[in-house]
């Protein structure tokens, strides 16, 4: 199963340099789609669900963005929370960022669901 991950940011060459980086090392396990524009974003979340939302923290996210968990992309380490958000340092090791988004996906997936009744878990 792979981690969906989109991300919005307007660096071209961070964007770059992070697929790219995903593609070499965990294409197996995350699949990434990039945005540059918030629009972009919400239209392609019509179509398809993401399991977390990288958002890059000169964007302020007003509305919750389908059930996917938003994380913000700061460029300050040390930064944990923001906009009631967790954060993700962008200038890092992608062996950390990826750690990182395995972390705050454990915490907010609810992938795993206990049938119960007739038919369910004994």
């Amino acid at each position: 199963m792979k981690i969906r991950v989109a991300v919005l940011d307007r660096d071209e060459n961070y964007k770059n340099r992070l697929l790219s980086n995903f593609q070499v090392k965990y294409a197996d396990k995350i699949e990434l789609c990039i945005f540059s524009e918030i629009q972009q974003l919400k239209s392609a979340l019509e179509n398809k669900k993401m399991d977390l939302i990288l958002v890059d923290d000169d964007f302020q996210i007003e509305d919750k963005l389908e059930k996917s968990a938003l994380v913000y992309l700061s460029k300050n380490m040390g930064i944990e929370e923001l906009y009631n958000c967790p954060v993700i340092c962008k200038f890092q090791k992608i062996d950390a960022i990826y750690k990182q988004i395995l972390n705050i996906y454990a915490e907010t997936s609810s992938a795993i669901k206990l049938r119960t009744g007739e038919n369910g878990a004994r």
